[in-house]
């Protein structure tokens, strides 16, 4: 992963709605879905249904070459994943341990300080941390968010992209890295110390 925004640590603004959808992310492993949220989604499926309509009226009425469906469709494969990379980006990446909740909170700032990165704390909700990533484009002020639950005996991870909205994001996530990262250092802890002296 990149180095990390050095910004200014009490600059850094939180999203309220998180403290407030911490149950929930903690028993469906998601973010909730919102009306906002739903609307771009129930717009790309009325569009859908709408070219289906078209393509099956055309073809019933003769009126549509056998390969229309294929030159119809294709323009669609873009949307679709786009969609589905949304619904995926919602989802929290699970890292189980053997450890409490209080635990997994030192292990996290620990790991994170290990990484040399930057680290935000929620100031209501201290299991809850940030990373932030530079620039991931060129001329770009996209970035990649990475938010951090600690919970008993797991913790919880997620990725987003600021400015993305609903196009592909110019970075990929590094969730499946820094899951590899904790798990290893989790990995080289328990098995030098049984009580967490490496944390300490």
């Amino acid at each position: 992963m990149k180095q990390l925004y050095e910004g200014n640590t009490t600059s850094q603004e939180w999203d309220k709605q998180i403290i407030t959808d911490l149950s929930f992310i903690r028993a469906k492993l998601r973010y909730p879905l919102r009306r906002k949220l739903l609307a771009p989604l129930i717009a790309w499926t009325v569009f859908f249904l709408l070219i289906c309509a078209v393509i099956f009226s055309s073809l019933l009425n003769g009126s549509g070459s056998p390969g229309m469906p294929f030159f119809i469709f294709l323009p669609l494969i873009g949307p679709v994943l786009l969609v589905i990379r949304y619904l995926h980006s919602l989802k929290f990446v699970t890292v189980h341990t053997p450890f409490t909740l209080a635990d997994n909170i030192k292990i996290l700032d620990r790991f994170l300080t290990s990484q040399r990165m930057l680290i935000f704390r929620h100031p209501d909700a201290p299991e809850i941390f940030q990373i932030l990533s530079k620039d991931v484009g060129t001329g770009s002020e996209e970035r990649e968010i990475m938010i951090f639950i600690a919970d008993e005996q797991r913790i919880l991870v997620n990725s987003q992209f600021t400015n993305a909205g609903w196009r592909l994001p110019q970075g990929k996530s590094h969730v499946d890295e820094m899951c590899g990262r904790l798990m290893q250092f989790m990995k080289v802890g328990s098995s030098a110390s049984r009580d967490l002296q490496l944390f300490e």
